[in-house]
């Protein structure tokens, strides 16, 4: 697509100047090269010629090439996979605060616990040093010791309320630094938006992108949850995951997850969900009984899962040659028209 979009500004602009996108074609069809020495001797002396209003459209023309084809001018790389993709959500949290596109609660609950210890708070949700950060920390309550952790995501703020973001089907990936310590239990993962009756839906499914038990450190859990059922698998890293940034993937088709580490495929699930879902970020803690058990004695806290950018791409048809060339024409054209 971009190489298509490099020919096309730079032989289809001039030709707007000196001649008919026909006839640039056919020599570009027939020999480049050549093609492109002869239209620069015919095209040079026109666009010394042509004025600053001339100037001043082709410029116009660009920026809308820019606006209405963004990938090009977003500094994000779109996956390395068949396809063209669009940006549909990024956040690179380089601001000091949470910003609106997240929650930091779930579904407005507050006395949640994902994990089975812990009570996630706003007060454990901070932005700062270009990350999000999510904290577990321990508190002493009368006397007992209590476990406060964070979530944030883009779902509904409360139950049967409107979804912030969701998509259907695309490509989510996270540069995530996760933890290290008996009972810790982070998650990247995603919840499908409230049925109309604002009620979680497990028959619809639930996406796990990572989750790591804070014990082992250097594997990558995934997962896939519906109506009861679940697949998924582990990959060792071969290296503590804890100790610097990796990026979490998912590619979500119908019928089928692909589950990325680093880039790498790590595992491919043949089921998928059909309804829209929101991404979710947790901290949590477990207790005795759960999937990581209860923190011990050599448990770090306070401990911090922290996210270095959040980016959602979804496919898009293709533009062919001839549309790229008409959405720069028909505009200068209709604009010609009306004098």
């Amino acid at each position: 697509m971009y190489l298509r979009l490099a020919w096309i500004l730079h032989f289809g602009v001039a030709d707007v100047v000196s001649g008919p996108v026909a006839r640039v074609a056919s020599r570009i069809q027939s020999n480049k090269a050549t093609a492109s020495a002869e239209l620069m001797k015919q095209v040079r002396p026109s666009i010394r010629g042509i004025g600053e209003k001339m100037r001043s459209r082709i410029n116009a023309v660009a920026f809308l090439v820019c606006v209405g084809f963004g990938a090009l001018c977003n500094a994000q790389t779109a996956p390395n996979l068949p396809g063209n993709w669009k940006l549909t959500f990024d956040d690179e949290f380089n601001g000091t605060s949470l910003s609106s596109k997240w929650t930091p609660t779930l579904w407005d609950l507050s006395n949640l616990s994902l994990g089975g210890s812990e009570i996630d708070r706003p007060s454990a949700v901070t932005v700062s040093g270009g990350n999000l950060v999510l904290t577990a920390s321990t508190q002493t309550v009368n006397g007992q010791t209590t476990y406060t952790g964070g979530v944030v995501d883009t779902g509904p703020v409360k139950l049967g309320k409107p979804t912030g973001y969701s998509f259907l089907y695309g490509y989510a990936e996270a540069s995530i630094k996760v933890v290290s310590g008996q009972g810790l239990w982070p998650g990247f993962w995603m919840l499908p938006d409230p049925n109309p009756s604002g009620a979680y839906h497990d028959a619809d499914g639930e996406i796990d992108i990572m989750e790591e038990l804070g014990q082992e450190p250097n594997l990558d859990e995934v997962h896939y949850h519906q109506d009861g059922a679940q697949w998924g698998t582990y990959v060792d890293a071969g290296v503590d995951l804890s100790q610097g940034f990796h990026t979490y993937a998912v590619n979500w088709q119908p019928g089928k997850i692909d589950y990325y580490l680093d880039g790498n495929l790590i595992d491919t699930i043949n089921e998928s969900p059909t309804v829209a879902m929101y991404p979710i970020f947790d901290m949590a803690v477990g207790s005795a009984g759960t999937w990581p058990g209860a923190p011990d004695a050599s448990t770090p806290f306070p401990s911090s899962l922290e996210v270095n950018y959040l980016h959602v791409w979804q496919q898009v048809p293709e533009p062919t040659s001839a549309s790229l060339v008409m959405g720069l024409l028909i505009p200068m054209l209709c604009r010609r028209s009306r004098r």
